[in-house]
């Protein structure tokens, strides 16, 4: 499980980061990732590491009993779970590498005796990525299906090497007018990745319906994210992202030991300033 760096208090201070970002330089380098980043469009970015959260629960009372169900799971790969119901009721979280999905259906069922019908689903996905050097190109956060608007959702981008927020939105029922219009869309992100940063990337969505059906995708558009001996494909619904299909050397011994030295200084600097 990766640790979210944004909780990492500074005390006021800048954190220093010549060091990590030297690490960086070599590590990539030796990897031999440089000349795959060349041909990529997009920003491209390396993937350190990965989370991923589903949350659901149905509820209804059938013939007068009321009956409550929940399913939670915690995985580093992408995940896809369902809850489901008497009548059609359901609940479904997805989340991969860049985009976060949920989707609910309650609907009553006076045949069934079935009423006080529920379903939420939340899925959250983190990312910690290093941005590596080449063309920049704009983010965005795309979106589809904003049905019924009783969902809520978060994007952030967090520097961890300034420890400041590059890109945050979040938004829930009844919080003002909603950021998302249509049912399909992108809101352009303005900020740009520096080279040789670490970035946390998190996205949070939840629905929730009550006789009714509601589903929310989000995800980060822009960003050609690269791993160890292949290509990290952004979610099918939002292909038009133009990820390239690169194929990165496979790490060598010495490789993936100066990897894990700069993954150690990170996670030390990160404690240090949290002991300060």
């Amino acid at each position: 499980m990766i640790r979210s760096f944004r909780r990492c208090s500074t005390s006021g201070r800048r954190p220093t980061h010549a060091a990590r970002s030297c690490v960086l330089v070599c590590a990539i380098s030796a990897i031999g990732i440089l000349p795959a980043v060349c041909q990529a469009k997009g920003d491209s970015i390396l993937v350190l590491g990965k989370q991923y959260t589903a949350d659901l629960s149905v509820a209804y009372t059938s013939a007068g009993t009321p009956v409550t169900k929940s399913r939670s799971k915690d995985s580093s790969q992408p995940l896809d779970v369902v809850l489901s119901g008497p009548g059609g009721i359901s609940a479904e979280a997805t989340a991969s590498a860049f985009s976060v999905s949920a989707a609910t259906t309650a609907q009553n069922d006076p045949p069934l005796q079935l009423s006080a019908t529920t379903a939420q689903a939340s899925a959250t996905t983190s990312v910690i990525f290093a941005a590596l050097p080449g063309s920049r190109s704009p983010l965005s956060l795309d979106y589809l299906d904003p049905d019924l608007p009783f969902f809520s959702f978060s994007a952030d981008i967090f520097d961890v090497t300034t420890h400041k927020d590059v890109y945050s939105l979040d938004w829930s029922e009844g919080q003002g007018p909603m950021p998302l219009t249509g049912a399909s869309g992108s809101i352009p992100i303005a900020s740009f990745l520096v080279p040789f940063h670490l970035y946390e990337l998190t996205l949070d969505v939840s629905t929730e319906a009550a006789n009714d059906s509601e589903s929310l995708t989000l995800g980060i558009g822009g960003l050609n994210p690269l791993m160890f001996g292949h290509s990290v494909p952004l979610a099918e619904t939002f292909a038009e992202s133009g990820a390239a299909a690169l194929s990165v050397p496979e790490p060598t011994a010495p490789s993936l030991i100066l990897v894990a030295i700069g993954w150690f200084l990170v996670q030390r600097r990160a404690a240090g300033r949290r002991r300060t």
